[in-house]
């Protein structure tokens, strides 16, 4: 889990902080907003204009009767929840690096900072972006279902909704209530956040005015009041469930964290083993009580590891800590070289994940350095070697050879393999190229450096649909059967077999059935029989019509040298794939100009693509 690196928050801080229906600074009261017209509404209008959450517009007046948007109502709710408090500042940095290549193809004009922080948060997720922010209704007015969907979540009500709330529903309209919002709207109705409109009637599918919404957000802040305050952990007991989160100014917050408490690392919802020394800390509080902790790798400007040699406090260079700095993909330790640290006041250290002095650490102790501003903040100390079992999640060839290992315990962790490292697998003696995706391991490391493995692998054989072929230094295959989909990683030396004849990865297509045989999550062996109805294309994108899902093609028939244009239908679940990023994409990223590999098949008369590669 732990990948301390430097963040950047890539995104224009001019949207994150304005709206396109809140032009200009807001007055406390505006003209077109009064006791004889909006007496209902008077009340959270003023309060929320007066802390910047909904503003007014240029001229002064608020014009509560617009209606607001989808995209619009998800900013206005994160702001409720804390996006631009100081506090929260690690959270919404953390939450662009985990979801910001998925926002930005959205191509936002403002909110994505925002959107971010909700996904973070769980207000939403990404599947539900589609449905918000995507470009045919980012613009459309908030349903009010939506609404009661929304505010449920955002205040955390969702894993409290009994399970018999929808039989409470006595609306005349009830049935207009779409099945998957019902829940919501028998809760927030249950708890009069959100109300019906007169005549016994909900109106779900009505839009949500700026007058409601300003009504709408007060209940959330007044049900809320949240108050944060933030720091780096500096001791966590899993066993008493303490844990001691030091301030900026040196404070020391102790909590003991009950099943109640919410405890999530960038986001995803994690147990109180997952929590480590020198994660970023933010802590949520309602009514002076601890209510959540969101967790983030600390912004750090390095990370140095390597072998403890000594410290030392001088008035001159006040105190230090000395190394012998073992460098990024290196897989031996240097003893030559001696590197001193300044280190920080107030620094954490800890030895085994226990909190310990600095005249504690030993030499030879394996030792982790966090480095801000030029300081030590954190030293982490283990001894040298370490024994751990799980399981192979990925070998990495390129740049240099390592393991990635899910341990035991669900933390994930890369390791560099030493040049000599000994490997065992399934009982017999072999070498590091054996070791494959999937395999259990148990394997000791010297200084971080992997020395020995024992890796045991459980064969498997499975017969699918090549549903996606991904090229890469990794060659990974989809295969599709029995309805799910499920990737495997290729093998390097894997046998291939195409209607008899020995073939490679390159030569597979999409669609094509194929039987494989597993070792682990890898596939050591493929057999399949090339068909006459599986068509790959290569061209030039002339015409997009994504309504229609259509894209249309100019390329060179292989057959007659002929160059030929031809309409695609693109199959609603096709696979679209990057082929410099290796990243999904959807039909609406395909322009005209690029060169794309297409693989299908004609069906009355019609050519139906089940796979995009986007190539240029």
């Amino acid at each position: 889990m732990k990948n301390l690196m430097k963040k950047t928050l890539a995104v224009a801080t001019a949207a994150a902080l304005s709206l396109t229906m809140s032009i200009s600074a807001f007055a406390a009261k505006f003209p077109d907003v009064t006791n004889a017209n909006y007496p209902w509404a008077v009340e959270a209008i003023e309060s929320m204009a007066e802390k910047g959450i909904i503003k007014g517009y240029e001229d002064g007046s608020f014009n509560p009767a617009k209606t607001v948007s989808k995209l619009e109502s998800l900013v206005l709710i994160s702001r409720i929840l804390g996006v631009n408090i100081e506090e929260n500042t690690r959270i919404a940095e953390a939450s662009w690096d985990t979801y910001g290549d998925i926002i930005t193809e959205y191509d936002l004009s403002f909110g994505e900072q925002e959107i971010a922080y909700l996904l973070a948060k769980r207000i939403l997720t990404v599947e539900e972006l589609e449905n918000y922010i995507a470009s045919a209704n980012r613009d459309d007015g908030l349903k009010r279902y939506e609404a009661a969907t929304l505010l449920v979540k955002a205040l955390d009500a969702e894993r409290t909704i009994p399970a018999d709330i929808v039989s409470t529903l006595t609306y005349a309209d009830a049935s207009d209530i779409p099945a998957q919002a019902k829940k919501y709207v028998a809760y927030a109705s249950s708890k009069e956040l959100l109300q019906g409109v007169g005549d016994n009637r909900f109106a779900p599918n009505d839009t949500v005015t700026r007058a409601q919404a300003a009504v709408i957000l007060h209940k959330l802040e007044t049900a809320t009041q949240y108050t944060y305050k933030s720091g780096i952990v500096s001791s966590i007991d899993s066993t008493t469930r303490q844990i001691k989160v030091k301030q900026a100014d040196e404070n020391i917050l102790a909590h003991y964290i009950i099943s109640d408490t919410l405890i999530r690392y960038n986001g995803e919802v994690i147990g109180i083993n997952d929590i480590e020394v020198g994660y970023d800390a933010t802590l949520t509080y309602k009514d002076d009580t601890l209510y959540a902790i969101d967790f983030t790798d600390a912004l750090v400007d390095d990370i140095i590891r390597g072998s403890f040699v000594g410290s030392s406090s001088s008035t001159a260079k006040g105190t230090v800590i000395t190394l012998n700095v073992i460098e990024d993909n290196h897989i031996a330790l240097d003893t030559t070289t001696k590197t001193e640290f300044k280190v920080a006041d107030g620094c954490i250290i800890t030895y085994n994940n226990n909190t310990c002095a600095l005249t504690t650490l030993k030499a030879g102790y394996y030792v982790t350095l966090t480095v801000e501003d030029g300081y030590v903040t954190v030293i982490e100390a283990v001894n040298k070697e370490k024994t751990i079992s799980g399981r192979v999640d990925e070998v990495i060839i390129e740049p240099f050879y390592k393991l990635k290992i899910e341990e035991n315990g669900g933390e994930v962790n890369e390791y560099n393999l030493a040049s000599d490292v000994k490997v065992t697998r399934n009982g017999k003696s072999s070498n590091a190229r054996a070791v494959l995706a999937g395999d259990s391991v148990s394997i000791t490391t010297s200084y971080g450096i992997i020395k020995s493995i024992v890796a045991t692998s459980k064969p498997s054989a499975k017969t699918g649909i090549i549903k996606e072929v991904i090229i890469s230094s990794t060659p990974k295959l989809t295969l599709t059967y029995d309805g799910v989909d499920t990737t495997y990683y290729m093998a390097a030396d894997a046998e291939i077999t195409l209607s008899n004849a020995e073939a490679t990865f390159y030569d597979l297509r999409v669609g094509l059935a194929a039987s494989v045989k597993l070792e682990s999550d890898t596939i050591v062996s493929l057999e399949s029989v090339l068909s006459d109805d599986v068509i790959t294309w290569t061209g030039t994108v002339t015409n997009v019509n994504s309504s229609y899902g259509l894209v249309q093609i100019e390329f060179v028939d292989s057959t007659t040298g002929q160059t030929r244009t031809e309409s695609v239908y693109v199959k609603e679940k096709a696979s679209i794939v990057d082929y410099e990023t290796q990243k999904a994409k959807k039909l609406s990223n395909i322009t005209p100009g690029m060169k794309i590999n297409v693989t299908g098949s004609m069906q009355t008369g019609l050519f139906e693509a089940g796979a995009i590669i986007i190539i240029g």
